[in-house]
């Protein structure tokens, strides 16, 4: 028996106290979706699901922190497969996970609760997705290995 079957239902003479409050309420447009931008954000979970493709999935539950926009939350999802490794692979160094193998990722995924993260969200035909920014510093380092290798002679 599942909880909800264990549940004892709830009738519409139990609600109907709060509807005047529900009829006063005003949403102040947090119902809204969260503009495309720059966001500072702290992960609260991270999970893994399967598609309806069957592909296993990661998603990443992030709790806007600001500089606009605190509480409110994004999610971002990546679709496992052999092309989307090395994003994935990038994403989870980003957040400061980094794994010897793949398949250490159940086991080590929650670690990167409370890790704080900057991320770009952006909106397509109707759909967003979230983009993890690598940190200025690691992205100069980055940048710096990549000039000294081009400055290589031979």
């Amino acid at each position: 028996m599942t909880l909800f079957e264990q549940a004892t239902p709830v009738t519409a003479d139990e609600l109907r106290r709060f509807n005047h409050i529900y009829q006063e309420v005003k949403t102040n447009g947090m119902l809204a979706e969260i503009p495309d931008g720059k966001y500072t954000a702290t992960i609260d979970a991270v999970s893994l699901t399967r598609a309806t493709t069957g592909n296993p999935v990661l998603v990443w539950k992030l709790r806007v922190t600001g500089p606009q926009c605190a509480g409110r939350m994004l999610w971002k999802r990546r679709a496992i497969t052999e092309k989307t490794i090395p994003y994935i692979k990038e994403d989870l160094e980003i957040c400061g996970l980094t794994l010897a193998q793949f398949s250490e990722l159940p086991r080590e995924m929650g670690s990167m609760a409370g890790t704080e993260v900057d991320v770009n969200k952006r909106t397509k035909d109707g759909r967003y997705d979230v983009y993890f920014v690598r940190p200025k510093a690691n992205a100069a380092a980055a940048g710096a290995d990549a000039a000294l290798d081009e400055d290589v002679p031979f």
